[in-house]
Order: C-alpha cells, then structure tokens, then sequence
C-alpha cells in the first residue's frame, strides 16, 4: 500500500514537470464570442481541479485594438469604442496585481456576468472582486499604471483575424480554434495523454442528451401491488 502511494506521488510530480503546451488566447472585452467562450469553454478549464496539468495559460485583453505612438506616448482605438479600451485596461489590471489562478477566475465570472446581462464591464469587474484588497489593486492598477499595462497587451497581441484567438505553442489553425471553443479541456486532457489518469480528466464521455427511444416489452419495467 505505501509503494502505491509513493508511486502515485511520483506519477503526480513527473506529470507536473513533463512540457506542457503553451496556449494563448487574445480577446476583448465587449466581443460578445469572447465573452461566450470565456464563460463556458475558459471556464471550465480554470475551474478544472488539473488545470496546472493542462496547459499554460496567457490571456490577453487586447484583441482588434490599435495603438499609435504621437509625441506624448500612446493612444489607442478600440473595436467597440472607448468603453471597450477602459474594459480592456481594468481587466489586464486583474491580471496584473492578483495572483493568476485568481485573475483568471475574477474574469471568467466577469464573463459569466455578461452573458447573463450586457452590461458594463468596468462594473462587472469591481463586482466579481471579493475583497476590499482586490478592489484597491485594481483601481490602483488602472489610476496609475494605465500607460504601461495598455502599452504591455498592445506589444503581446501578435496578428490575427478575429477574435478569441486561440493559439497553441505558437501556432493557430481551424483544427485547434474549433477543439478549444468545442471541448477546451477534453482536447488538452487527450493532448497530453492525461484521459483517466488524473481527477478532471475523465476516461468516459456522457451523452448530454437522453434520447426518448420506443420501449419495447422485454425491458419495461413492471410495478406489482
């Protein structure tokens, strides 16, 4: 019994030193397609108790903005307006002063919040914040350090054609956007041959759907008084 343990404990430490991919995703925040795959396919990969197992994860807010240099720094334009550049800021601060596992959790809550109900992103962030220290953080953050934190994700956001962008060890095709947005966490469990090995990665698929198929009177089911 204890060589079980010890070798389930080794099994654990060299499948956590093994490579692991690299993924990037560039979004923005009122991409309505961001905000669904953030809240569904995103979510489920940061709530995943072997996440760390996965992949690596680097989001970036930034998505189809611009930057211009002019004499006094920066200026940006963003694809949906002003309101998208001051969400794109707030949430890069997230990533910025909190922890990354808690980051990236505030921000799919921000996600799962708009899918409920557009609304606006900057409030949703400070609502999704749960503590009085996170919130100082960020307001911190996005006070002081605007020029740099937007600055960062313009230089991190390489081209694409759309967004979410989904890119894994440096390369993007069909093939890898449409796992990610279909089953992000299924496809990373089977790319790193984790299926039935670790929690989070289970061996069996269940139907979503329970079809009505018709009885037959071999298999019904009879109830006696």
């Amino acid at each position: 019994m204890k060589f079980a343990k010890v070798w389930f404990v080794f099994l654990l430490i060299g499948l956590s030193l093994s490579a692991k991919p690299k993924v990037t995703i560039y979004a923005e925040s009122y991409c309505p397609d961001c905000v669904e795959f953030e809240a569904s396919a995103l979510s489920k990969f940061v709530n995943n108790p072997s996440r760390h197992l996965l992949a690596d994860l680097e989001l970036i807010v930034f998505g189809n903005a611009s930057e211009t240099k002019n004499e006094s720094g920066y200026t940006y334009k963003c694809q949906h307006g002003e309101k998208e550049c001051r969400g794109n800021l707030v949430e890069s601060c997230v990533q910025k002063v909190l922890e990354s596992d808690l980051a990236e959790k505030r921000l799919v809550c921000v996600a799962q919040s708009m899918q409920r109900q557009w609304g606006d992103v900057e409030s949703k962030v400070y609502n999704c914040l749960e503590s009085i220290q996170e919130k100082t953080l960020v307001e911190d953050c996005v006070k002081n350090q605007s020029a740099e934190v937007m600055h960062d994700i313009a230089s991190r956001t390489g081209d694409h054609r759309y967004v979410p962008w989904v890119i894994l060890d440096g390369v993007h095709n069909d093939d890898i956007q449409h796992a990610f947005e279909d089953d992000m966490v299924g496809y990373l469990c089977k790319l790193n041959d984790l299926v039935g090995k670790v929690e989070g990665c289970p061996s069996r698929k269940y139907q979503s759907k329970c079809y009505n198929f018709e009885p037959s009177s071999e298999t019904d089911l009879k109830f006696l008084n």
